[in-house]
């Protein structure tokens, strides 16, 4: 009786054993999953990071490369821009230089074109330094402004008072407005009085009758009054 149970017993530790042995492969068998699962994590990881940082580094060569094209071509602009301004510095001293050749060969009969035109500015009715302007440009400072000082263009055609000027000087601005409203016919007969000397003292040099310092004499134009 003693030995069946002995060997009842030893039969089932020698089962125990074996599911004690299996165990213990399951359980290896699960940690070495998990291993290798960890590994994997951590291998998924470092590759994650590995193409960020690849990422980052290729945008911020994009990002240098950019800043360079954006420097180079600031450096051509301000380049071109100082080319062209050296050009215009050029032609701007070349066209001086021009107008003071012409002034200096021309002198003489630049004085008498003046005094000329002068002259003959007695039998003019106006002098329009530009087109009077209207359009839009008069409608925006109509609108901007209030009735009573609405801008009115100088019109001789349509408004009595621009028609009795005496020496209308119109200049270019808008609206057009005469510059000599305040020329009387006392005003005007002393300023052509002037005009027509020096006409005639233009006139004296050009036919080398008189020197060009008497152009330059002084002449009492403010005191000169002959009801004196």
């Amino acid at each position: 009786m003693q030995k069946q149970l002995m060997f009842k017993l030893l039969k089932e530790v020698k089962a125990l054993r074996k599911e004690l042995k299996d165990v213990k492969q399951t359980l290896a068998a699960a940690f070495e999953a998990i291993d290798v699962n960890k590994d994997d994590t951590v291998s998924k990881e470092a590759r994650r990071k590995a193409v960020a940082k690849k990422n980052q580094e290729a945008c911020a060569r994009k990002l240098e490369q950019a800043k360079e094209k954006e420097d180079a071509e600031k450096a051509r602009a301000e380049e071109a821009a100082k080319r062209r301004a050296e050009e215009d510095k050029k032609e701007q001293e070349a066209d001086a230089k021009k107008l003071e050749e012409v002034a200096d060969r021309f002198s003489s009969a630049s004085v008498s074109k003046a005094a000329t035109v002068e002259e003959m500015r007695q039998t003019a009715r106006d002098a329009l330094l530009q087109g009077a302007k209207s359009g839009k440009l008069l409608e925006v400072l109509r609108e901007r402004t209030s009735k009573v000082f609405s801008p009115k263009p100088w019109n001789p055609k349509t408004r009595l008072a621009d028609k009795q000027h005496l020496m209308p000087v119109i200049t270019p601005a808008c609206p057009a407005m005469k510059s000599k409203h305040s020329v009387t016919d006392t005003t005007k007969r002393i300023l052509f009085d002037e005009f027509r000397r020096g006409y005639e003292v233009v006139n004296k040099v050009e036919n080398n009758k008189a020197d060009w310092k008497e152009v330059h004499n002084p002449f009492h134009f403010f005191s000169n009054d002959r009801f004196k």
